[in-house]
């Protein structure tokens, strides 16, 4: 009697982004007869296409060399020594990321007003964008100071200032994973 059933559906999921690689992970089915996985994926919102086969014991891979900035769908499927086929897994997504820090933001000015300074610069376009922090110091010798973090847009208003100071100004680009942009200039 021929063998027909198919191994138990795999549970998948998204275990890491770096750059333009996505780490995935599943649990292994219990099947005595576990053959192997067909690990299917595509961009955006296209029908699951591009497929790794791996081996019995795996239950990680990365799929790396994938589109920067883009959005991609993964699901896998296990199947036994004879050909069968689990259920599909349940789809997981993740967002792929640029390689290397975002660049730094440009164009800084400062416009001194009484008792504030307008600061602006010309904003970041990076798909893995985060936030601006601004720092600030007390010229000619002062410290740096972080004096704004969470921007999301490319200005803010400084009113830790007092008249008569000098002051000099940066801000700094951060993307999801937690990279620095160099200074602006």
């Amino acid at each position: 009697e021929a063998d027909t059933t198919a191994p138990a559906a795999v549970t998948l999921r998204v275990d890491g982004i770096d750059g333009t690689g996505v780490s995935l992970a599943w649990n292994k089915p219990p099947d005595a007869d576990l053959g192997g996985f067909s690990l299917t994926y595509a961009a955006g919102d296209e029908p699951l296409g591009s497929a790794v086969a791996l081996g019995h014991e795996v239950s990680s891979h990365r799929v790396g060399d994938l589109e920067a900035c883009t959005a991609y769908r993964f699901g896998i499927i296990a199947t036994d020594l004879v050909g069968n086929l689990s259920d599909p897994s349940n789809d997981v997504s993740a967002l792929t990321t640029l390689d290397g820090p975002p660049a730094a933001p440009a164009e800084m000015a400062a416009e001194a007003h009484d008792g504030y300074v307008a600061l602006s610069w010309s904003g970041v376009t990076s798909c893995d964008f985060e936030e601006y922090r601004v720092y600030r110091r007390t010229l000619p010798d002062g410290s740096w100071q972080r004096i704004f973090s969470g921007l999301r847009v490319p200005s803010a208003v400084d009113q830790g200032v007092q008249n008569g100071n000098s002051y000099a100004y940066v801000a700094r680009a951060f993307d999801r994973d937690g990279l620095e942009s160099t200074d602006s200039p």
